[in-house]
């Protein structure tokens, strides 16, 4: 008898916390787990704590979080390597190490669209990046328009990514 209530009063407590009103990443670390992110800093929000955008991706820099800058600073366009904790929603950083300054800085994607005549905005899967008369075109690998795969090299300023170069990788699919 002792063991059959022992039994019923384990399942009742278990039952408590599947029920229970509290998000499942905070009721369990089972749904936390280390991460790695590899990515250029988008946005830096101030606030507390601290919200990144990294490559599309949500990140928390706490007070004790290691910047590491030897290759340069953490700012927006900076590519960076980050270690930390994924929560299910965001990444809450344990370290962050900067590999290339925004000045050396590099979009990958998709050509969605051009302006007519080739200068101004060009969208590259959702970024915007600026195309001037000093923008080098590398078309050796297929033509650069819309639906072509390419690699823009730049850097990030106060008005957004600068292109220096846009190197065609794949050409455009469609006929």
């Amino acid at each position: 008898m002792k063991r059959l209530v022992f039994i019923l009063i384990m399942f009742m407590v278990s039952a408590g916390t599947a029920f229970s009103s509290e998000p499942a990443a905070a009721a369990s670390p089972a749904y936390q787990y280390k991460s790695k992110v590899y990515g250029a800093i988008e946005q830096i929000i101030q606030g507390n704590p601290v919200k990144w955008r990294v490559d599309g991706r949500d990140v928390i820099v706490m007070p004790d979080t290691l910047i590491k800058e030897k290759y340069g600073k953490a700012a927006v366009g900076a590519f960076v390597e980050i270690k930390g904790i994924f929560t299910g929603r965001e990444l809450i950083a344990q370290k962050i190490e900067v590999k290339r300054d925004s000045s050396h800085a590099k979009l990958y994607g998709v050509v969605k669209s051009i302006p007519a005549g080739g200068l101004g905005i060009w969208i590259i899967d959702g970024k915007r990046a600026l195309v001037t008369e000093k923008t080098r075109i590398d078309e050796d690998h297929g033509r650069a328009v819309e639906s072509a795969y390419v690699e823009v090299k730049g850097s990030y300023s106060a008005k957004g990514f600068n292109a220096r170069e846009i190197e065609v990788k794949r050409g455009s699919r469609r006929k």
